[in-house]
């Protein structure tokens, strides 16, 4: 059997990327096929007995999902923990932190995580504005999409090799569409979108 590793850049988080943290150096996440990978490490001088890792689908309630249990962190030096997360939210932003024994919690990080089962996800749908489209595209292929209402007449097309693509749905009327997706001439998927 093959194993595909599949990484989405666009899904990766580091909380370096957004501030400072009072006991980490560095926290960021990234799915990794149907697991969401964290890695965290501790600064210099913070130890504390027992490391929890929570998730909240609204970044407000956590729950408890893994513990890194005895002694974290060092006195002379930072030191590094990973840990998987292998059941997230599918379809939506996980949010993750880390609580460090007594002395308290970390920052928070969001990691979006796709389930590529049907090989295409399209968040949010119901939809207004905006919205995303996720598709496993790990040999950066060209993929060509067109937006169809339910009359079938097209308004709009696009095209990428990324493995995401945000279409804007301004100016289009409330209702049903469809969104076919095209690889090397034929179409791959075809997903409903509907639009608020």
């Amino acid at each position: 059997m093959k194993t595909i590793l599949l990484i989405n850049p666009l899904i990766w988080c580091s909380l370096g990327l957004f501030g400072q943290d009072t006991f980490l150096s560095y926290f960021s996440g990234q799915q990794i096929n149907d697991y969401v990978h964290l890695v965290f490490t501790t600064k210099a001088g913070v130890t504390c007995l027992g490391t929890e890792i929570e998730r909240s689908a609204d970044s407000i309630l956590f729950t408890s999902i893994g513990e890194i249990p005895g002694i974290c962190g060092g006195s002379e030096s930072e030191l590094t923990y990973t840990f998987d997360d292998e059941s997230p939210l599918e379809n939506v932003k996980n949010f993750y932190r880390i609580k460090l024994g007594t002395l308290g919690f970390s920052g928070v990080i969001g990691i979006q995580f796709v389930d590529f089962g049907e090989g295409i996800v399209i968040t949010p749908n119901p939809a207004t504005g905006s919205t995303n489209v996720f598709f496993s595209n790990s040999q950066n292929q060209l993929f060509e999409f067109f937006l169809f209402n339910v009359q079938g007449k097209e308004h709009r097309s696009y095209s990428t090799n990324e493995s995401t693509l945000q279409i804007d749905l301004l100016n289009l009327s409330s209702g049903i569409y469809f969104l076919n997706a095209i690889k090397n001439g034929e179409v791959v998927f075809k997903e409903k979108l509907i639009v608020h």
